[in-house]
Order: structure tokens, then sequence, then C-alpha cells
């Protein structure tokens, strides 16, 4: 391995500690992991619960090519868990489920020439808040979050990104949706992802692609 892996115990957000790794002159690739996360981000400013125990990491690298990055990361987190006997689905574009609900969220950020990918997988028990009781859901493992953490990491550094794949994994397709694009909220069945992982969605007025946009399940 030639990336840095930096190991913390708690860190206000693994996405906002590398980019102060960036500012004070790290210029390899880097991986950071930490066991407790005090002030997560998510999409759109959205904050990212945090419950300790869980696993929260951040991959700093210069990807030769960024089209599927956020995608591609999430197909990696699937990979990886797979390995234990789980069956983790998509939800387009890059939440990670199981049994229907949320169990990882990937945020991704250009810094400059690079870019920081952030995962956060819920781990082993989990009490959520209220809002997220109905959605949320943990993982248990045989191993530890940072071995897990690792694993992605090399998924993420060294593996390609295959569409069929991550078309095998995705958890919309045949299922009702609700989706917000430039401020307009629309409704419609999703019937694939194409090639260029577009989330094909069949609405009363034709069919749309979605390259962008927020995404609700009506119903399982």
């Amino acid at each position: 391995m030639s990336e840095k892996y930096v190991f913390l115990e708690s860190a206000d957000s693994t996405n906002a500690e590398a980019r102060r790794l960036i500012e004070q002159g790290e210029s390899g690739d880097f991986v950071i992991i930490a066991d407790r996360q005090t002030s997560g981000r998510g999409r759109l400013g959205k904050t990212f619960f945090s419950q300790e125990g869980g696993l929260f990491m951040t991959v700093c690298f210069s990807p030769s090519e960024i089209t599927f990055l956020t995608s591609k990361a999430a197909l990696d987190v699937c990979t990886v868990l797979e390995k234990y006997g789980l069956e983790p689905k998509i939800k387009w574009v890059n939440d990670v489920y199981i049994d229907k609900r949320k169990i990882c969220g990937i945020l991704a950020e250009r810094v400059g020439d690079r870019v920081i990918v952030g995962v956060g997988i819920n781990c082993g028990k989990s009490e959520f808040p209220d809002e997220l009781k109905n959605k949320a859901g943990s993982v248990s493992l045989p191993v530890s979050p940072r071995e897990i953490g690792v694993q992605i990491a090399g998924e993420l550094l060294r593996s390609s990104f295959s569409i069929e794949e991550y078309r095998r994994r995705s958890l919309l397709p045949g299922l009702d949706i609700v989706y917000t694009v430039n401020g307009e909220t629309k409704s419609g069945k999703v019937t694939g992802i194409d090639d260029a992982c577009g989330l094909i969605v069949d609405t009363p007025f034709g069919t749309e692609i979605l390259r962008s946009g927020e995404v609700s399940i009506v119903k399982f």
C-alpha cells in the first residue's frame, strides 16, 4: 500500500480533517479513519448522524476518472460488506441500504485537483433519533470498523467501476419514487439505470433520465 493511513479516536468530520491535512501540505494519497465523529456532514449541507462505534472515514486521492466516483464508492462499500454475508443495495446514486434501511452515506468533494470521499457506516447496535428510527439501520460485523475501512479504501483506490455490477445491486428499479430536479418535484416509476449511471424514470409525461437530484421512495 502506498497510501498513508491516519487512525483517530475522534474527529469533528473526517472530510474536514482531510482538508486540514491538505492545507498543511500533505501531498500523497491518504486515508483517515475515525472511531468517532462529532460533526458529520452529508449532501446539501445536511447533518450526518454519527454514533460512536460506526465507521467514519475519508479517502483523499487524485482519480484518473471522476464521472462515476460516488457510484463507484457505493459499489465498493457493497463489495466489502458482501464478504461478510450481507446483501446491501444501492439507492441511486450512492446511499447503501440493507433490509430497506439506509446504513451508509457517502460525500465526495473536490479540493483542487484532488478529491476527498467520505464514507459513514452505522455499525453495531445503534440508537437513532426519532426522525431516523424508521429510515436508518446498522450492520453487525465480525471485524472492527477500522478493518472494514481499510478494505473499502483498497477497493476505492485500486478497483475499477462496473456499471453492470452497479445495476445488479440497484435498489430502485420497479419502485415508485418522488424526485426533485431544479426545484421541481415530480413522480414516476424507476425502470432501470442507463450506461452513464442515469436513473431511468417512467412518468405520466414520458421517460425522464435523471443525472442528479433528490430521490425518495414512495413505498417499498
